[in-house]
């Protein structure tokens, strides 16, 4: 069957590369524009749009879904079934009708975690599992009739990356076996049950914000979720401090009030409203990464007290 494929991240990419080891014939790769990336703000493509090239694929980065000559160069295209794999945007209605089949793989067991952040609202909430859905795509956000579901094991300490890692090496090939369906024509259209679901909204900078009042292991939770972005944070004098890694210490009542830090066998433990976390490694604002115990050292502070953003204006 012929393919257009729809993605944008790194996970899209390492599922356009299984499709693509497969010899699954994808006509294309529709992905976001180009975009600027770091201090210098260099145009940087996107990963689909890399391993789209390295394959020979055509590239269609449209900046607006609902023009007429977007339309048109898609339905050029002809294809016979649309995958759409975290492509950033919803699609038009008008686009839904592309080909046959117009599928979606979304990382969580739908009805729960519909929206852009079902794997880290996930590791927030401290679930012991989570999954990958093969949906036929509706117009409404992740409402579509469910074809195929496995589930994927949250393991402690988890970050987002690498759990998405994880999710993407049992979804890729559920994929394959999603057209494997479509082709014999026997896919199935289970409908979801629109009562039991829940709600997975994209991170922002804000949801990267320690507050120390809260349990300890929730606060580990969130280090994890934000990690790789937006990066958990923490202030230490108005100056912001990434947390990168973290851990339960205990769920003890700490003896310090929240967000007093002091260093212990090289361990950096923070009291919280509800136990002790032990932070691993840490990131100063214009500094690289580095142990908790290195930051200490150059801080050269037996204790510290870690806080919230600073009041603006």
């Amino acid at each position: 069957m012929r393919i257009l494929f729809w993605g944008t991240p790194e996970t899209a990419a390492a599922c356009l590369q299984f499709l693509l080891d497969q010899h699954c014939h994808i006509v294309a790769a529709v992905t976001q524009p180009d975009k600027p990336v770091g201090r210098a703000q260099r145009l940087t493509p996107p990963p689909v749009k890399r391993v789209a090239h390295a394959a020979g694929l055509p590239v269609v980065q449209p900046a607006c879904l609902r023009s007429p000559e977007t339309c048109a160069l898609l339905r050029a295209l002809a294809p016979q079934v649309s995958i759409l794999v975290a492509y950033g945007k919803l699609i038009p209605l008008e686009l839904l009708k592309l080909g046959t089949y117009f599928i979606n793989l979304h990382f969580s067991l739908l009805p729960r975690y519909r929206g852009a952040a079902p794997v880290q609202r996930a590791i927030m909430d401290g679930c012991t599992t989570t999954g990958i859905t093969i949906q036929h795509l509706a117009a409404a956000l992740d409402t579509g009739d469910i074809i195929l579901q496995q589930t994927v094991p949250i393991e402690p300490g988890d970050t987002t990356a690498v759990l998405l890692q994880r999710c993407v090496a049992t979804g890729a090939p559920l994929l394959q076996e999603t057209l494997r369906l479509l082709a014999r024509g026997a896919a199935p259209r289970i409908p979801q049950d629109h009562g039991a679901a829940t709600q997975a909204p994209k991170l922002t900078q804000q949801d990267g914000f320690i507050n120390w009042h809260q349990p300890a292991q929730a606060i580990v939770r969130r280090v994890c979720a934000c990690n790789p972005w937006p990066g958990a944070t923490t202030w230490l004098h108005d100056h912001p401090i990434k947390i990168w890694s973290a851990a339960l210490h205990s769920t003890q009542p700490a003896s310090g009030v929240p967000g007093m830090a002091m260093l212990l066998d090289k361990r950096l433990l923070v009291a919280s409203g509800d136990g002790v976390v032990a932070l691993k490694e840490v990131q100063p604002a214009g500094r690289t990464r580095m142990s908790a115990a290195a930051f200490m050292a150059g801080i050269r502070q037996p204790a510290v007290q870690f806080g919230e953003p600073p009041v603006v204006g």
